[in-house]
């Protein structure tokens, strides 16, 4: 098996309603997982990211005989159990130390970031918007939930400087030009930035 991306369908549902930060906050465990079951592959193994991560976290894997896959860290003589995943067919389940269950469905080849924009783009059409990339006039976009910047939905251009915040209040969208963080002196940084449109929620 090549490497397979994965997401939480409880982060999928909650993107019909909220933005990513909330999302990945609410959805509580890992909201996306990468997983390579070849073991001739350079990739064997599997990814995780959830919420208080920044980056993903790198996983070993071991086939077990009843089809599941143990997954930990080990780190020199120290191993952490961190779950096992059961794949079937077209989901994956995810289930933690405490044998808490979570199930991903296949998303593709996409990386997360544009997977964000294309939940949102969903979300946006659902009522009567139009896509991000026709509102910025740009393609290739991407979207995180920025916490480096103090806990932000951030829509970035690929190969530009261009990027733009999205905000949630109550049943309101807004969406913002981000022009530039403050120096460096504040914790977390103060954000500039101007109201490009608002959405009725």
């Amino acid at each position: 098996m090549d490497t397979q991306n994965w997401i939480n369908v409880d982060y999928v549902k909650c993107l019909q309603k909220k933005l990513p930060c909330e999302c990945e906050k609410i959805t509580e465990t890992y909201f996306y997982i990468t997983l390579d079951t070849n073991r001739n592959s350079k990739f064997y193994g599997a990814m995780g990211l959830r919420y208080s991560e920044n980056e993903f976290e790198q996983w070993d894997i071991e086939r077990k005989t009843d089809g599941t896959y143990k997954v930990y860290i080990q780190l020199e003589d120290t191993v952490s159990i961190i779950g096992t995943l059961l794949l079937k067919e077209n989901t994956l389940c995810f289930f933690d130390k405490k044998n808490k269950k979570s199930t991903f469905k296949k998303y593709g080849n996409a990386q997360y970031l544009k997977q964000n924009v294309l939940l949102l783009n969903k979300a946006f059409m659902k009522r009567g918007y139009s896509l991000l990339e026709k509102t910025f006039n740009e393609d290739s976009l991407n979207c995180s939930c920025n916490k480096e910047l103090g806990i932000i939905n951030l829509v970035t251009v690929n190969g530009s400087d261009k990027s733009w915040i999205l905000e949630q209040e109550n049943d309101s969208v807004f969406i913002y030009d981000f022009t530039n963080s403050s120096d460096g002196k504040t914790v977390p940084p103060r954000i500039n930035k101007k109201l490009l449109k608002k959405y009725k929620w």
